[in-house]
Protein backbone atom coordinates (compact mmCIF):
# COMPACT_ATOMS: atom_id res chain seq x y z
CA UNK A 1 0.00 0.00 0.00
CA UNK A 2 3.05 2.11 0.49
CA UNK A 3 4.22 2.32 -2.50
CA UNK A 4 0.94 3.26 -4.18
CA UNK A 5 1.16 6.46 -1.63
CA UNK A 6 4.71 7.06 -3.39
CA UNK A 7 3.56 6.53 -6.76
CA UNK A 8 0.33 8.67 -6.24
CA UNK A 9 2.52 11.68 -4.64
CA UNK A 10 4.97 11.18 -8.00
CA UNK A 11 1.56 11.20 -10.17
CA UNK A 12 -0.03 14.63 -8.31
CA UNK A 13 3.66 15.97 -8.95
CA UNK A 14 3.76 15.84 -12.50
CA UNK A 15 0.61 18.31 -12.64
CA UNK A 16 3.00 21.11 -11.02
CA UNK A 17 4.74 21.06 -14.85
CA UNK A 18 1.28 21.11 -16.79
CA UNK A 19 0.51 23.85 -14.80
CA UNK A 20 3.79 25.95 -14.55
CA UNK A 21 3.70 25.10 -18.85
CA UNK A 22 0.47 26.25 -19.34
CA UNK A 23 0.75 29.05 -16.34
CA UNK A 24 3.99 30.63 -18.97
CA UNK A 25 2.19 30.07 -21.84
CA UNK A 26 -0.67 32.10 -20.37
CA UNK A 27 1.73 34.93 -19.13
CA UNK A 28 3.46 35.63 -22.48
CA UNK A 29 0.09 36.46 -24.00
CA UNK A 30 -1.05 38.20 -21.48
CA UNK A 31 2.04 40.38 -20.63
CA UNK A 32 2.83 39.74 -17.29
CA UNK A 33 2.73 36.25 -14.67
CA UNK A 34 0.33 38.04 -12.28
CA UNK A 35 -2.52 37.31 -14.75
CA UNK A 36 -1.98 33.93 -15.37
CA UNK A 37 -1.80 33.02 -11.64
CA UNK A 38 -5.34 35.11 -11.25
CA UNK A 39 -6.77 33.07 -14.31
CA UNK A 40 -5.27 29.65 -12.77
CA UNK A 41 -6.35 30.16 -9.34
CA UNK A 42 -10.31 31.10 -10.51
CA UNK A 43 -10.04 27.68 -12.34
CA UNK A 44 -9.22 26.65 -8.98
CA UNK A 45 -11.45 28.21 -7.16
CA UNK A 46 -14.36 27.03 -9.87
CA UNK A 47 -13.45 23.31 -9.92
CA UNK A 48 -12.83 23.19 -5.85
CA UNK A 49 -16.11 24.77 -5.08
CA UNK A 50 -18.08 22.20 -7.90
CA UNK A 51 -16.14 19.51 -5.70
CA UNK A 52 -16.76 20.82 -2.37
CA UNK A 53 -21.17 21.23 -3.24
CA UNK A 54 -20.76 17.50 -5.13
CA UNK A 55 -18.79 15.69 -2.18
CA UNK A 56 -19.33 17.35 0.51
CA UNK A 57 -16.55 16.65 2.68
CA UNK A 58 -16.71 17.48 6.40
CA UNK A 59 -18.31 20.76 7.89
CA UNK A 60 -16.20 23.74 7.28
CA UNK A 61 -18.61 24.97 10.60
CA UNK A 62 -16.29 22.46 12.63
CA UNK A 63 -13.25 25.93 12.56
CA UNK A 64 -15.77 28.29 14.31
CA UNK A 65 -15.06 27.01 17.55
CA UNK A 66 -11.55 26.30 17.37
CA UNK A 67 -8.76 28.59 18.44
CA UNK A 68 -5.97 28.58 15.15
CA UNK A 69 -2.79 30.47 14.98
CA UNK A 70 -2.61 33.20 12.54
CA UNK A 71 -0.28 31.34 10.19
CA UNK A 72 -3.29 28.61 9.33
CA UNK A 73 -5.16 31.21 7.30
CA UNK A 74 -2.40 32.41 4.89
CA UNK A 75 -1.47 29.34 2.86
CA UNK A 76 -3.61 31.35 0.29
CA UNK A 77 -0.81 33.74 -0.27
CA UNK A 78 2.16 31.19 -0.66
CA UNK A 79 0.45 29.97 -3.20
CA UNK A 80 -0.11 32.91 -4.98
CA UNK A 81 3.96 33.37 -4.50
CA UNK A 82 4.82 30.10 -5.85
CA UNK A 83 2.06 30.34 -9.20
CA UNK A 84 3.22 34.16 -10.14
CA UNK A 85 7.03 32.89 -9.33
CA UNK A 86 6.29 29.84 -11.10
CA UNK A 87 4.68 31.64 -14.55
CA UNK A 88 7.57 34.44 -14.85
CA UNK A 89 10.54 32.08 -14.50
CA UNK A 90 9.65 29.48 -16.34
CA UNK A 91 10.65 31.17 -19.64
CA UNK A 92 13.76 32.66 -18.73
CA UNK A 93 15.34 29.67 -16.26
CA UNK A 94 13.30 26.40 -17.86
CA UNK A 95 11.12 24.38 -16.26
CA UNK A 96 14.01 21.67 -15.36
CA UNK A 97 16.23 24.33 -13.17
CA UNK A 98 12.96 25.81 -12.31
CA UNK A 99 11.46 22.74 -10.54
CA UNK A 100 15.34 22.01 -9.14
CA UNK A 101 15.54 24.81 -7.80
CA UNK A 102 12.16 25.09 -6.32
CA UNK A 103 12.63 21.58 -5.04
CA UNK A 104 15.28 22.78 -3.63
CA UNK A 105 14.06 25.64 -2.01
CA UNK A 106 10.66 23.41 -0.28
CA UNK A 107 13.96 21.01 1.05
CA UNK A 108 15.30 23.54 2.72
CA UNK A 109 12.09 24.90 4.47
CA UNK A 110 10.85 21.71 5.22
CA UNK A 111 14.25 20.43 6.94
CA UNK A 112 14.48 24.11 8.81
CA UNK A 113 10.53 23.54 10.28
CA UNK A 114 10.75 19.85 10.96
CA UNK A 115 13.91 20.26 12.38
CA UNK A 116 12.74 22.96 14.91
CA UNK A 117 9.09 21.25 14.93
CA UNK A 118 7.69 24.51 14.18
CA UNK A 119 4.40 25.15 12.39
CA UNK A 120 3.27 22.09 14.71
CA UNK A 121 5.14 19.74 12.49
CA UNK A 122 6.72 16.77 13.41
CA UNK A 123 10.28 17.07 14.94
CA UNK A 124 12.92 15.32 12.44
CA UNK A 125 16.29 16.08 13.64
CA UNK A 126 18.30 17.69 10.68
CA UNK A 127 20.60 14.59 10.80
CA UNK A 128 24.20 14.33 8.47
CA UNK A 129 22.58 12.14 5.96
CA UNK A 130 19.75 14.60 5.30
CA UNK A 131 22.58 17.40 4.76
CA UNK A 132 23.91 14.81 2.33
CA UNK A 133 20.50 15.05 0.83
CA UNK A 134 20.12 18.25 0.37
CA UNK A 135 23.92 18.52 -0.71
CA UNK A 136 23.02 16.08 -3.52
CA UNK A 137 20.34 17.67 -4.53
CA UNK A 138 22.33 20.56 -5.05
CA UNK A 139 24.82 18.82 -7.02
CA UNK A 140 21.39 17.39 -9.37
CA UNK A 141 20.68 21.32 -10.01
CA UNK A 142 24.32 21.78 -11.48
CA UNK A 143 23.95 19.22 -13.65
CA UNK A 144 20.57 19.88 -14.79
CA UNK A 145 21.58 23.14 -15.24
CA UNK A 146 24.95 22.22 -17.19
CA UNK A 147 23.26 19.68 -19.32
Amino acid sequence: MAWLLLLLAVLVGTAVPLQTAANSRLALAAGHPTWAALISVILTLLLLTTFVLLVRPGHVSALAGTRLPWWTWIGGAFGMIYLVGLAALAPRLGTATLFSLTVLGQLLAAGVLEHFGWLGLPHHALTPGRVLGLALVVVGIVLVRRF
